[in-house]
């Protein structure tokens, strides 16, 4: 139920022919230790995990927001006219609301917790190179909630 990472791109291409000049923040979402997740519990139980993270992105974004699968287990929520503060609040509610779901097994009793680090940046957009550097800005964010030790939000 997600766009994916050519939507992503079409939006930053319609936001740059619409020379608005406003903020828009990106949140970048990884879910942690995915592989060892898979590996442990197998493919059917991965793709629960990855449709549990595009449930909490829709109970927690706002109706405005592009939520994408940007590839793998790395999701994307576009935020037009959204201030990095507010960016951050919606990736924590993200955070919250996935860690408390349950995750089923599928073919078993069991239910399990996964968790997400994320990454935000906010950007105006006026050059193609501006969507560019929103890009990467939400990247190394992310990369820097992974090394905190993941479970988190940074800027």
């Amino acid at each position: 139920g997600l766009a994916n990472r050519h939507k992503l791109r079409e939006a930053f291409d319609a936001a740059l022919h619409a020379r608005e000049h406003r903020p828009w923040s990106l949140i970048f979402l990884d879910v942690d230790h995915f592989k060892d997740y898979n590996d442990r519990h197998g493919h059917p139980a991965g793709d629960e995990a990855l449709r549990a993270v595009a449930a909490a992105m829709h109970a927690c974004a706002p109706s405005h927001a592009l939520l994408a699968r940007y590839g793998g287990e790395e999701f994307a929520c576009l935020l037009p006219d959204t201030s990095i503060e507010h960016a951050h609040d919606i990736a924590e509610r993200i955070r919250i609301d996935l860690a408390a779901r349950s995750v089923a097994v599928p073919g078993e009793s069991t239910v399990n917790h996964v968790t997400i680090s994320a990454g935000v940046a906010e950007r105006v957009i006026a050059t193609p190179a501006d969507a560019h550097r929103l890009l990467r800005d939400a990247d190394q964010a992310l990369y820097r909630a992974k090394h905190a030790g993941r479970n988190c939000v940074m800027r």
